[in-house]
């Protein structure tokens, strides 16, 4: 790992990220995360495999990003959602622009893009 302040957030969050997947948060399948991430499923279960062992790693600037994103995105509805409900607004459909009638999960994994991943957290967000 590069010498640098942050060592392990790399773990951390694909810890993170592997947790907000259960059912009963984003409820999504491995596949759907890895789409969400750009990685392949091996490239993803490998990056699992070296956290639980609690060994450091990189991931490039695009799966940062990503990553950064969905904590933004994760972060905004925490902030808006009512106590115990910000799980339920990533996976309930909604009429407004952006997601015309669809979810924020369903968005996001047709059109997984850095700018969609933007696109999302800035909505949720400037409902704060």
């Amino acid at each position: 790992m590069a010498d640098n302040d942050m060592t392990g957030i790399e773990r951390t969050a694909i810890e993170w990220l592997e947790t907000m997947r259960a059912e009963d948060r984003w409820n999504l399948t491995m596949d759907e995360m890895c789409v969400l991430l750009a990685a392949s499923k091996d490239q993803y279960k490998t990056w699992l495999e070296l956290a639980s062992d609690e060994v450091d790693f990189e991931l490039d600037e695009d799966t940062l990003m990503r990553a950064s994103l969905l904590a933004g995105v994760h972060k905004a509805l925490a902030l808006t959602s009512p106590s115990g409900q910000e799980y339920a607004f990533f996976n309930r459909a909604s009429k407004a622009s952006p997601f015309d009638g669809r979810t924020a999960k369903e968005l996001l994994l047709d059109e997984p893009s850095i700018e969609q991943l933007f696109l999302v957290r800035n909505y949720f967000g400037s409902r704060m």
